[in-house]
Parts: structure tokens; C-alpha cells; sequence
């Protein structure tokens, strides 16, 4: 009975995408920031590098190519970090507002959640005495079938980032995008904008591959797609500088 118990409980796993349970795999938190950090630095560089081509192609002058990077680069890192604060905690607001829905309506209307749990494991393909089953062992724990419910009725994931943490990550890492396009600025050399673009699209491509960390595509074309995505935003910049151009003595 307790073998075909586990065999019920193995096979919801499944239904789940979760397959069989390895208890020498490790879950690192600190993973979850990875698309902050990506996305971050990742915005920094494009946002920055756009900047610094505009005023480049405007002003003939690095040193005010520079202070524009830099000024452009603090701002962007303040707006970054306060805008990944902002839309971490208020997805995790309406998560939890979402969450203590769920509870009431368990406490409240337990049949009618029976029933949805039901149809959610008919879907899945059971039915008949291993539906019954399956349903009667995930509602008789109240906090399994909770969970279950949130992440198959309400489609939520409930390992939740701390906002501090992603925006002060996006925050820093937009920084570190930031400084590939203006480094070359501090030399004060002819080559400077030649320098800092051919840095920018490497970074772009490298950046744009990293996010396979986070979005499960081919890593060359996402890469790919940032240096498109980044020269088109250089070109047009530039052109637009170029338009408003003043001579700085």
C-alpha cells in the first residue's frame, strides 16, 4: 500500500515536470539573481554605449563624451536599481494578495477546490481509482494542496527574490555594462569612439549569449540579436548627434 502510494505521489511529480526526486541536487538562491545581474549589466552597456555614441557624434570633444557617460552611467544605475526594486516588490505584493485568496477559498469552499484539483490531474491524465487517490493524498496535507494550487491553478512561483538584493544587483551591474563604452573616454585618445564601440558590440555579444542563463535559447543568436539590437542603436544615435553637432573649443 505504501509502495503504491510513493508510486502515485512519483507519478504527480512527474505530471508536474519535476521527475523522480534527487536528493543529492542543491538549489542555490542566490541563482534567482542571475537574470538581475544579466539584465543589468546587460541594459548598462546598450544604454550607455547609445549615449556615448550620440554625444560623440555631436560633440568632437572626449572629455565631454566622457562626463556624459559617467553622469548618463549614475542616473541609469539609480533608475535600474529603484525600477527592479519597485516591480519585485509589487509582484510579490499581488503573489501574496493571491496566495491568501487561495487559503480562503480552501478554508472556505473546500469542495469546490477538491473539484479544481480534480480537473487539474484529469488533465494530466488520471483518472479512475489513481485520480481519486492522487487527489485524496495531495488534500489530506492542507499545506501540499495549497501549494499545488498555487502553482497549477494560479500558474505562480512562490520563491520569491528580495527586492533590496535585485535592485541593488541591477543597480551595480548596470554600472559595470556602463563602464565598457566609457572606459576608453578616460585615455583621451583619437580612437577613443573606435575603441569603445568595437568593446561595446563584443560585450554586447557576450552578454546577449549570457542570457541563456536565464532564457533557454542558442546562445550565439541571442548574442547576435544584442549586437543587432546595440549597432542599430549606436548608428541612429550617432546620426542624430551629428545632426544637433556643435564645435567645443
Amino acid at each position: 500500500m505504501l509502495q503504491k502510494k510513493q508510486t502515485l505521489m512519483e507519478k504527480a511529480r512527474v505530471s508536474h515536470g519535476l521527475g523522480k526526486i534527487d536528493k543529492s541536487e542543491v538549489h542555490v538562491k542566490s541563482g534567482h539573481y542571475i537574470r538581475d545581474v544579466v539584465f543589468g549589466a546587460n541594459d548598462g552597456l546598450v544604454s550607455i554605449v547609445a549615449l556615448v555614441t550620440g554625444v560623440a557624434g555631436g560633440v568632437a570633444n572626449n572629455k565631454i563624451v566622457l562626463l556624459a557617460g559617467i553622469a548618463g552611467a549614475i542616473a541609469g544605475a539609480i533608475s535600474m536599481g529603484l525600477g527592479s526594486y519597485i516591480s519585485n516588490k509589487s509582484q510579490i505584493d499581488f503573489f501574496k494578495s493571491e496566495i491568501e485568496k487561495e487559503k480562503r477559498e480552501l478554508d472556505e469552499e473546500p469542495e469546490k477546490e477538491m473539484e479544481e484539483l480534480k480537473e487539474i490531474y484529469t488533465k494530466k491524465g488520471f483518472k479512475g481509482k489513481d485520480l481519486e487517490k492522487v487527489t485524496k493524498i495531495i488534500s489530506s496535507n492542507k499545506r501540499v494542496m495549497l501549494d499545488v494550487m498555487i502553482k497549477e491553478e494560479l500558474g505562480l512561483d512562490v520563491d520569491f527574490n528580495n527586492p533590496a538584493i535585485a535592485g541593488v544587483l541591477s543597480g551595480i551591474f548596470f554600472i559595470f555594462g556602463s563602464l565598457v563604452p566609457v572606459l576608453p573616454f578616460f585615455f583621451n585618445t583619437s580612437m577613443a569612439l573606435t575603441i569603445s564601440i568595437i568593446a561595446s558590440l563584443v560585450g554586447l555579444f557576450i552578454l546577449g549569449a549570457l542570457k541563456t542563463l536565464v532564457v533557454r535559447q542558442n546562445p550565439f543568436k541571442l548574442g547576435l540579436e544584442s549586437v543587432i539590437v546595440g549597432g542599430i542603436a549606436m548608428v541612429i544615435t550617432y546620426y542624430i548627434g551629428s545632426l544637433f553637432g556643435v564645435t567645443v573649443t
